[in-house]
């Protein structure tokens, strides 16, 4: 045999394998599951219990498999929750026309290709001159906003692009006529790598807004809101809106455990309500929020504070 073939083999017997495995486990959830809600029919518990394991009777494993299937499906059916109407998806007639009503509760979609967008993609390499032919079309589109601006702009544009950043908000001003301007701004490290000193952050705040900033999406990487002390005082001066923003990350592979719970997301977004966030973000700057644990995270947030909730990821 040769020796493509023979690893081919091995790899063959390492799938069977894993996949029988598998298939116990499943049948012992099911078996436990069973005993829970059918205590008083020993037979396919016994069955599940050791002729499974060994891997005898086949037709009694079947006919085990399906009763307790009977029982998970009529269980499902007398437990099954009722959906609120406010979690149901309802489809609408799908109208382009420019007398079309407006949404009752529209969902605001903020448009991040002109920072993060080639941030992540390309390192934030993104020329002006290459965002100006379609910044009048994105200016149409009904944008609840259009991030500019911040993250590593500031840095890339000065060290990579010879450009002058401040004049990049200038010029993409002169396009959108009707969308609102966002930003990244990283707290008391403003645009950079380090804490500034509390005179250069008020000043800093002061001059984006000036130049036509709108929205300061503000973040700490730790979530440690000392940090936003001396900028969100100079935001609100400015009359502009102050986004909070949670980092969203993990102590298990899914939310929960004793850190990165639904009560720690909770927690930090009444304190950033506290510090007056006009919207709050949940930051999922790594792409780790699985859909689910989105859906009851924004519930809860919903339940608890009441500023907009933002999704941001990745």
């Amino acid at each position: 045999m040769s020796e493509k073939k023979k690893i081919t083999a091995a790899i063959s017997a390492v799938m069977s394998y894993l996949e029988e495995e598998a298939a116990a486990a499943a049948m012992q959830a099911a078996a436990q599951e069973y005993n829970r809600t059918a205590p008083s029919t020993a037979a396919p518990r016994a069955i599940l219990g050791s002729e499974w394991a060994s891997g005898t009777d086949a037709n009694a494993k079947h006919d085990a498999a399906q009763s307790i299937s009977s029982v998970k499906m009529k269980n499902t059916k007398q437990e099954m929750p009722k959906m609120s109407d406010h979690t149901q998806v309802k489809m609408t007639k799908m109208d382009y026309g420019k007398d079309r009503p407006k949404a009752k509760n529209p969902v605001k979609v903020e448009d991040l290709s002109l920072r993060d967008g080639h941030q992540s993609l390309f390192a934030t390499r993104g020329r002006t001159e290459d965002m100006i032919p379609v910044a009048e079309m994105m200016d149409e589109v009904g944008f609840w906003a259009v991030e500019t601006w911040g993250g590593a702009t500031f840095d890339t544009m000065h060290r990579f692009l010879n450009e002058d950043p401040w004049e990049r908000i200038r010029t993409l001003k002169r396009y959108f006529k009707k969308t609102p301007f966002s930003m990244l701004l990283r707290g008391q490290n403003l645009v950079g790598y380090r804490n500034y000193a509390d005179d250069v952050a008020k000043a800093f705040v002061e001059r984006a807004a000036a130049n036509g900033m709108d929205i300061f999406r503000t973040f700490d990487a730790l979530n440690d809101y000392r940090n936003f002390e001396t900028v969100v005082p100079a935001i609100k001066a400015a009359g502009k809106h102050f986004q909070g923003c949670m980092c969203y990350t993990m102590t298990e592979p899914r939310m929960g455990g004793e850190v990165y719970n639904i009560d720690y997301f909770v927690e930090r977004a009444k304190a950033l309500e506290a510090m007056g966030a006009d919207s709050i973000c949940v930051k999922d700057m790594a792409g780790l929020l699985a859909p689910y644990d989105a859906y009851e995270l924004v519930k809860a947030l919903k339940a608890n504070v009441k500023a907009p909730i933002h999704l941001h990821s990745h």
